[in-house]
């Protein structure tokens, strides 16, 4: 057995080859080993009759019309059943020419990226229930990455701060959010960059005054917090901040029951 050959039956990927017609003429690698699946069952037919591969009859013409134009393609992805197993698989190929110039077929590569893809199913599907929580809260909520800029806020913050989810998102949070103090009226440095530049987990709770787009003011208690992956380190800041309004004019109106 030659080097090559060791190399490929160890190999997770798969190579494959295929004839002008794009009917597999050769497949190898350790993935059907790790499978158990027998590679003799994709001799002789195309890929796309192996089954839909999760694709729409358009995404398969599309891809046959590359191979129909001869160009090499990238990280072509589609799902399979293999020995009971589904599996998503993303393939990559170039055009073969013999020495006459004249093609006579493909000859590529395979990935399994299964465990990529269901990791980031998860993770989403992870995004989209931490967000239907963040929805359902009264407090207003913003969260960062670490360049500051908005990757989301929920329906309390995007009333309070008059700006449309999808125009806030990728804007500088410093845009967007802005607060003065209550006293001074004079700008306050933003929570959310303090969290950043400071060792501290997270900035505490303070009351100030927000501007909004549309040019209302509303007394507000703010904080924020770093957010960090499991290895501690920081992706970015979460800022929470609620509407205190009412509650400023309730204490105003004891006061003055009180100088009364």
């Amino acid at each position: 057995m030659s080097a090559l050959s060791m190399m490929v039956d160890i190999s997770n990927d798969w190579f494959w080859e295929q004839d002008t017609e794009g009917r597999f003429t050769a497949v190898s690698g350790g993935f059907f080993t790790d499978l158990d699946v027998n590679p003799a069952l994709f001799i002789g037919k195309c890929r796309w009759e192996l089954g839909h591969g999760g694709l729409s009859a358009a995404q398969w013409a599309a891809h046959r019309a590359v191979l129909a134009s001869q160009q090499a393609y990238l990280d072509f992805e589609y799902q399979t059943e293999l020995n009971q197993q589904s599996l998503y698989l993303s393939v990559s190929g170039r055009p073969v020419f013999d020495h006459n110039g004249e093609f006579i077929g493909y000859r590529g590569v395979g990935r399994n990226v299964t465990a990529i893809r269901l990791a980031q199913a998860a993770l989403l599907a992870e995004q989209q229930r931490a967000q239907a929580t963040l929805a359902s809260i009264v407090d207003g909520v913003v969260t960062t990455d670490l360049n500051g800029r908005i990757y989301y806020l929920n329906p309390v913050a995007s009333a309070l701060l008059g700006w449309e989810p999808e125009m806030a998102q990728g804007q500088y949070l410093s845009s967007v959010y802005q607060t003065i103090d209550t006293k001074t009226r004079l700008p306050l440095a933003g929570l959310a960059a303090l969290a950043l530049q400071h060792s501290a987990p997270s900035q505490s709770a303070r009351r100030s005054i927000l501007l909004n787009k549309l040019g209302l003011h509303f007394y507000i208690e703010e904080s924020a917090a770093r957010i960090r992956d499991d290895a501690h380190g920081t992706l970015g800041v979460v800022l929470v901040f609620r509407d205190i309004s009412n509650w400023q004019d309730e204490e105003r109106e004891s006061v003055w029951v009180l100088v009364v």
